[in-house]
Formats: C-alpha cells, structure tokens, sequence
C-alpha cells in the first residue's frame, strides 16, 4: 500500500509542476545587417530572419546586430522605402526652401563664458537662427562639423534635403 500511495503523490506532484508551453507565434527577429548579404540584404538594412540563424550564426559571427534603439543608427537611410523618403510634406519642402535662400553664409554670433568650459550644441544653434535671423531651422538638421569648444569663428552646415546642404558661420565671442 506504501508504495502505492508513493507512486499516486509523484504522479500528483509531476502534474502540478508541468507547465504548459505557449506556441512560437512570432518566429522571426529583426536584426540589422552589418555587411552585405546576397540573401537578405545590403549593409544597413533591416530585415527578419528566423530566430536561430540570427541568434546561432549571423549575430555571433559579427554579420548582424539585434534591432533596438541604439542599433539604429546603423540603418541606411537608402534602406528605406523610396516613397518614405521623397515624401517631404509640401511645408517642409517650402521650408527649407526659405532657409536655403535665407541662411547660406549667414553669421549667427553666440556667447559664452570665458573662464568655463563649453560646448556648443545643435540646440544653442538652433535657438540663435531663430532669435538672430528670424528663421526656425530644426536642431536634428543642423550638423556640426567640428566640436566647438573654443571661441572664435565656425562653420556648421545645415541639411535642407539629401542633396542639399547650406553653410552657416557661428561666432562665439567671450563674455
């Protein structure tokens, strides 16, 4: 009788410790590709592929990358679909039109403390475009070539459209 109740609890117990497995629904990752790949796609692209070639071969061999927010600045603008980047809304276009005529070299003088160090940002750019020249130019197209950690004269240059860039001359003079 002993050995039966034995078996009846284990038999018990194994039941109430096995968990049910949910399905894969979702088989697929996305990863971005770090070299080019006749199969899936060019450097930059982001593609999916089956969990186990990404995770077993191409992320360890250094082929790919999972996609998350720091890897993505590795994606290609030209990956993306044409029609989403020609598709500036008629506003932007107008614009950026405006600044080009109005921004190509332009001063725009910035102060800063003498005796602290200092960096200038897309940010401090952007706000002097737009008390100083009247223009409203958004910071993530304003491109800094240098760092600007000195006073004196430097350039920045402003992206209005993939092929088009403007020049912008800041200034920063000591307090």
């Amino acid at each position: 009788m002993a050995s039966t109740a034995r078996g009846m609890w284990t038999a018990i117990r194994s039941m109430s410790t096995k968990r049910l497995r949910k399905p894969n629904r979702n088989p697929l990752m996305k990863i971005v590709l770090l070299e080019n790949i006749p199969s899936l796609g060019e450097k930059g692209a982001v593609t999916e592929v089956k969990r186990g070639y990404g995770r077993n071969f191409l992320i360890p061999q250094g082929k790919a990358l999972y996609l998350n927010r720091d890897t993505r600045a590795f994606v290609n603008p030209e990956a993306k679909s044409a029609a989403e980047m020609q598709a500036l809304v008629p506003d932007e276009v107008a614009k950026m039109a405006k600044i080009e005529r109005h921004i190509n070299k332009k001063l725009v003088e910035l102060h800063r403390n003498k005796s602290k160090t200092f960096e200038v940002t897309p940010d401090a750019i952007s706000v002097a475009c737009k008390h100083q020249l009247w223009l409203e130019v958004p910071k993530e197209r304003i491109e800094i070539v240098n760092p600007i950690t000195k006073h004196g004269l430097h350039y920045a240059n402003i992206h209005l459209a993939p092929d088009r860039v403007a020049s912008l001359q800041i200034d920063v003079m000591p307090v």
